[in-house]
């Protein structure tokens, strides 16, 4: 858990060398990482913590790796969930 907590953490400066990101891979593949950054901003809501990360799955690869499934969801003044 400490992991996930923080890559969250780290997701929004992938530029910045961390402990959960691997800036030498995003050089090369940012397709998809960009999608992250800053994701829990809503313009429509004027809220930049807006939409919350919601763990969804983990799966086990290998010793030590894991396939994590996350989903960001807000919920709107009307009480609904939006993705």
């Amino acid at each position: 858990m400490a992991s996930l907590n923080g890559f969250l953490k780290e997701m929004d400066h992938p530029e910045t060398p961390g402990t959960y990101i691997d800036t030498a891979y995003l050089r090369t593949y940012t397709m998809g990482f960009d999608e992250l950054v800053k994701i829990e901003n809503s313009k429509q809501y004027q809220d930049s913590t807006f939409f919350k990360p919601q763990l969804m799955n983990t799966i086990k690869l290998l010793p030590g790796e894991y396939l994590v499934k996350l989903s960001f969801m807000g919920i709107s003044p009307d009480r609904q969930p939006v993705k």
